[in-house]
């Protein structure tokens, strides 16, 4: 410990600075002092460097001795309380700069109503409201993507806490719409057919469709523009007493096909039904799993493509080794399905490549 911090421009003085520098201008020991001050040389010598608080007995007996006030002493107490605080604070304000920076602030001055704040202060402030964080250090804690965790070695750290921003902002969307009650799984399962066949109106055509029938099973549905940075597709996450169940998804492909896959895909998690577990969607060498996990993942993963288009309808179109826009769009046509699927699905995985189907692939932006 000692009697003066320093923080950048602010200072700390504790009430053993002043003590300290009175004993030195009456050129006493601090034994000497401490004896007429009617204390212990411990006391004294603790006091001085700062290392136990000024008691109203303390300041009593100073009074005395010195001829100041009592109040004097105390307020110098106070104020030194007062200016350790505003230290911390400061500090933890600078703790979390690496994350504000990171992190692109305009995104939430547009999606979440944040005032753009001129001063770091200001800034972290709002955001940490935002994303009901305490401090965006925690962002840097696996403890907020719980069993589903995004690597911090197979991704940049700039990724990893964007991911995780735009994770809390989607769970802080999806609290204040949460839906309460039992999840009804089977209901969600009848409804996928139909939402299969949105495919071709477009993704932002069927979002007010999506929005009915999510909710009508139980399942709040948040959708959000992708957070720069963030290497993440979507999320579903269950509530801790297992009413209700978040089903989030952002825009970051920027492609239609893609958002239709995550979300069948994040439809599949929710069917099944681990209520201890956030699933997150970034790309496979991202993500740390264990073996439940990548279960689940592999199976989600399966759900979306065959959801999409059945396996046999698919090995039947391979066969035939036409790949050609026009033979695409019969195909797409005669399984009712949106022709950019079928073509991402193919450059995928290497019949074809983006560059000759790109055109097929619709892009929207949320």
């Amino acid at each position: 410990m000692t009697n003066m911090l320093k923080y950048k421009e602010l200072r700390a003085f504790h009430p053993g600075y002043f003590v300290k520098q009175i004993i030195d201008d009456e050129g006493v020991t601090q034994d000497d002092f401490a004896a007429r001050l009617g204390t212990t040389p411990k006391t004294l010598s603790e006091l001085v460097n700062g290392k136990i608080n000024l008691s109203r007995e303390m300041a009593e007996a100073l009074s005395c001795m010195l001829g100041t006030s009592v109040d004097m002493w105390l307020n110098l107490q106070k104020k030194y309380i007062e200016r350790l605080a505003e230290i911390e604070i400061e500090k933890r304000l600078d703790e979390q700069q690496p994350y504000l920076e990171v992190i692109d602030y305009h995104y939430f001055v547009q999606y979440a109503g944040l005032k753009p704040e001129s001063s770091l202060k200001e800034k972290v402030l709002s955001l940490c409201a935002c994303l009901k964080l305490a401090s965006l250090c925690l962002l840097g804690e696996e403890v907020y993507m719980v069993s589903y965790r995004i690597s911090s070695q197979k991704m940049d750290w700039k990724n990893v806490i964007c991911a995780r921003a735009w994770l809390m902002f989607a769970l802080a969307k999806a609290k204040a719409n949460r839906i309460v009650g039992e999840v009804d799984t089977d209901r969600l399962a009848s409804f996928i057919p139909e939402m299969r066949g949105m495919t071709m109106h477009g993704v932002l055509q069927s979002l007010p469709r999506l929005e009915e029938i999510f909710t009508s099973c139980g399942v709040t549905f948040v959708y959000l523009p992708m957070l720069k940075d963030a290497k993440i597709s979507g999320a579903v996450k269950w509530a801790s007493d297992r009413q209700g169940v978040t089903l989030a998804i952002n825009d970051r492909f920027k492609k239609e096909d893609a958002f239709w896959f995550t979300l069948f895909h994040e439809i599949k998690h929710v069917l099944q039904r681990s209520y201890n577990r956030t699933y997150v969607s970034v790309d496979e060498d991202d993500a740390v799993m264990d073996e439940q996990d990548r279960e689940n993942e592999k199976d989600a993963d399966q759900f979306a493509i065959d959801t999409l288009i059945s396996a046999d309808e698919y090995a039947g179109f391979l066969a035939s080794g036409d790949f050609s826009n026009d033979a695409i769009r019969n195909f797409s046509a005669s399984i009712g399905i949106h022709a950019g699927i079928v073509s991402g699905r193919l450059a995928k995985e290497g019949h074809v490549d983006y560059k000759e189907i790109n055109h097929l692939r619709n892009s929207f932006s949320l």
